[in-house]
């Protein structure tokens, strides 16, 4: 079990909305926010593999989307460019689910829609050998200075400890897979939001 991605506040706050809308007879959403965390939790809780297929990875995080749009109430555009030859390679979990989790947490405005798109695309590696680069871009409000410095200056194995646990663990899988042959570039957008390239080894 990936336990990253079954946190405990997510499972409880997920259980609460499921015994409002119950007390409220909000079947529709009910039906969906029940369906999406069986699913969910299903996948987190039966995985013991050290990766997944990429569009597996993508569902995930489309349920914990939609998972959290029904929480809070809120309309959340998860937008993917990515080739289905794609899809069946595989990533470690989490790959991409942690850095969609991370923009919900600190993204989110008030009165602003908030979109998440990501990039996938095949890409030469500079030691030989091919991986996969995935793009990450939000239309929030950026890394504050210091926090982008701070995650730009990890070098791992990374000690986790204080704030964006998730982005630090998972630097740490990425190293212990793959060694300097992954890595994690943090940004800030030109026109704003969060940017976040993860380049991974493809491995056969």
């Amino acid at each position: 079990m990936h336990a990253a991605a079954a946190q405990p506040p997510f499972f409880l706050n997920t259980l609460n909305t499921i015994y409002l809308l119950s007390y409220n007879d909000e079947h529709q959403k009910l039906q969906d926010i029940t369906l999406n965390m069986i699913e969910y939790f299903r996948n987190v809780f039966n995985s013991s593999s050290p990766t997944i297929p990429l569009g597996d990875e993508l569902l995930q995080c489309r349920r914990y989307i939609s998972i959290y749009q029904i929480r809070r109430e809120q309309t959340i555009d998860f937008l993917t460019d990515v080739p289905e030859s794609l899809m069946e390679y595989a990533v470690p979990p989490l790959s991409v689910l942690t850095f969609v989790e991370n923009s919900l947490k600190h993204a989110v405005r008030n009165g602003v829609r908030l979109h998440i798109s990501v990039s996938i695309r095949c890409v030469e590696l500079a030691e030989s050998g091919i991986g996969l680069q995935i793009c990450l871009v939000d239309n929030g409000n950026g890394f504050p200075g210091p926090v982008l410095e701070r995650l730009s200056a990890m070098r791992p194995p990374v000690e986790v400890t204080g704030g964006h646990v998730g982005l630090a663990n998972l630097q740490n899988r990425l190293f212990y897979r793959y060694g300097m042959r992954a890595s994690i570039r943090y940004a800030n957008a030109a026109d704003g939001g969060a940017h976040v390239t993860v380049t991974i080894p493809i491995t056969f």
